[in-house]
């Protein structure tokens, strides 16, 4: 039964693959600039421009018969080559695909493990001073820019305690990791916190587990095996959307750090107008989101079998 819903659920994201690649298409070459000028420079001949051009296949064509050649190379499985390096698209993002893992699953068991935590703990303490100081965090968390929090980092453990690296990934030691997953995990952490108290504290008031409690089971056991289990679907759909987000790359976070993951491809192949790496970034990007999402709802019926896969 899974299998027959992944296949029917990638045959219906084939609209949605093919309604990204071509608003991303249209908006690419309305944007202003010329990958061009970022090969050879402002200062070359006008011979050399239409030869480029010609290579390029951004002469005079038509929009959509580009559009048309472009899916047409997608359904063999070319993805194109770089503009600017002339690498496979498909090779550039392999080699920083698991740059960008390695950060997303330390990023996200970091989120979670803290976010659960706080979540658990705010929804059973019924001090008033602790819930403002959960509320406060949890605010903070959300509300705080990336790129800043970033930076405060740096500046604290790097300039200030020179305890642990400023950026770059090392030869892959831990201590390069820390700074980054941090950053890029507690908005999560915070996220996955609020919906933890706000869940846990609709499901402890239901029958089931007031009667749980009744008959003298464990705390621990109405808490975890009663009481989380029941308030999953909506953490686990934060923690869904924030895993294709990470494994998107994220693009501060890999900009601020010097960490050569997907996200800072790709802002590198913006600035330098490297369509066809913006294309198969993007697309992968998509393919990403729509497996997550699928992904995620197999987990849903897991967690609770009165959700049929249908």
């Amino acid at each position: 039964m899974p299998f027959v819903y992944v296949l029917k659920r990638l045959t219906e994201s084939i609209p949605t693959l093919i309604g990204v690649t071509l608003i991303t298409f249209v908006l690419l070459k309305c944007a202003p600039g010329n990958p061009i000028y970022s090969i050879v420079g402002e200062r070359v001949s006008q011979d050399r421009i239409e030869e480029l051009k010609k290579s390029l296949q951004a002469g005079d064509t038509r929009w959509w018969k580009q559009y048309g050649a472009y899916m047409g190379n997608i359904l063999k499985g070319d993805f194109g080559e770089s503009y600017i390096t002339r690498e496979p698209v498909l090779k550039a993002l392999s080699v920083r695909f698991p740059n960008t893992l390695k950060l997303a699953l330390f990023s996200i068991v970091l989120a979670v493990v803290s976010g659960l935590l706080l979540g658990i703990i705010s929804a059973y303490v019924r001090s008033t001073f602790w819930n403002q100081v959960f509320t406060i965090l949890s605010t903070c968390g959300i509300s705080t820019p990336v790129f800043w929090f970033g930076l405060l980092l740096i500046y604290v453990f790097s300039r200030l305690l020179n305890v642990l690296p400023a950026s770059g990934m090392g030869n892959g030691e831990l201590a390069y990791l820390v700074l980054p997953a941090i950053t890029l995990g507690s908005r999560s952490a915070a996220y996955i916190a609020r919906i933890t108290c706000t869940s846990l504290e609709e499901v402890r008031k239901s029958r089931f587990v007031l009667s749980a409690w009744a008959r003298g089971i464990s705390p621990l056991s109405v808490v975890f095996r009663h009481t989380l289990k029941n308030a999953l679907i909506p953490i686990v759909t934060v923690i869904g959307l924030d895993i294709g987000s990470y494994l998107n790359g994220s693009v501060l976070t890999e900009t601020i750090f010097g960490w050569n993951g997907v996200g800072r491809l790709l802002v590198q192949a913006i600035y330098q107008r490297d369509y066809p790496l913006i294309m198969g970034g993007i697309l992968i990007g998509t393919f990403i989101f729509i497996m997550v999402n699928i992904i995620m709802d197999i987990v849903y019926a897991f967690i609770d079998p009165r959700i049929e896969l249908r």
